[in-house]
């Protein structure tokens, strides 16, 4: 089904994990949920290379749902020194159909769960991936603002390609500094929490050739949906939350990030 045709679901969940075991529903009610919602299309995020290759095979299945494939930053050791072998298979992964971006990559150095240098062989991997296959790039960045954009800078620095700051939480100086080097920023349920109000402020500065939603499902559930397992039908109330807060008509925000989707990911017939 081409984008085109689909034009009156017009919201896209950039960022789920349909694969993920707290998922409280079957992958084909999510997506049975999400069209509910007037959810057009999602994408689901690969966190490993196994779960990766699952991944790939599931979506196949699935009608409008596209992955990414990657290495999630907290599982970087066990790839330790072989950041080349990992950037071979990813791009056999990428090669599949339906892929549509490169990641979830990056650094988060809140959890400790893996050392930063391990995150960040994986994550300059990561790019060479994505700057080779012109696939868009999905970036997880937590307590590493100063250590994600060097890394951008350098990669971008050598040839464009999509960049997908995802579930953002981070400063206005992140924001600014990641648009300045054409990136998106995709924005969570967390922008509904009450306690989130410096990210509230950061999200009005977006431009809106920038601006992507997500659910990252099944976690961070937004208002008034919070506490319960994220789905990707809940992205609807992150929309029309933004929308308010932005001071936008939902129609205008909603057909803003879902042309901004379709051009990032080269979804459908129009994308350009």
């Amino acid at each position: 089904m081409a984008y085109d045709e689909v034009t009156s679901q017009i919201l896209v969940d950039t960022h789920c994990h349909l694969d993920h075991e707290r998922m409280a529903v079957t992958p084909e009610d999510a997506l049975a949920h999400a069209r509910n919602a007037g959810v057009a299309w999602m994408v689901s995020i690969g966190t490993s290379l196994a779960s990766s290759d699952k991944l790939t095979e599931m979506v196949a299945e699935l009608d409008q749902v596209y992955c990414s494939v990657g290495v999630h930053p907290e599982g970087t050791n066990i790839h330790r020194g072989a950041g080349d072998e990992v950037a071979k298979r990813l791009h056999q992964l990428a090669g599949r159909p339906d892929v549509v971006a490169i990641g979830e990559t990056g650094l988060d150095y809140y959890y400790e769960n893996s050392e930063p240098e391990a995150q960040e062989e994986l994550f300059h991997a990561h790019c060479e991936v994505a700057s080779d296959t012109d696939k868009a790039l999905v970036v997880h960045s937590r307590d590493a603002e100063r250590d994600t954009v060097r890394v951008l800078q350098k990669h971008l620095a050598k040839k464009n390609f999509p960049v997908i700051i995802h579930c953002f939480t981070g400063s206005q100086w992140l924001a600014d500094a990641t648009i300045e080097m054409g990136c998106m920023i995709s924005m969570s349920g967390i922008v509904t929490f009450k306690s989130a109000k410096d990210l509230q402020e950061t999200s009005k500065t977006i431009p809106d050739g920038h601006l992507l939603i997500e659910t990252d499902a099944p976690y961070l559930a937004p208002t008034p949906m919070r506490g319960k397992p994220n789905e990707p039908a809940y992205v609807r109330h992150t929309a029309e939350f933004l929308a308010k807060l932005r001071g936008e008509d939902f129609d205008h925000l909603a057909a803003t990030t879902t042309k901004n989707a379709a051009r990032i990911f080269k979804v459908g017939s129009d994308h350009s």
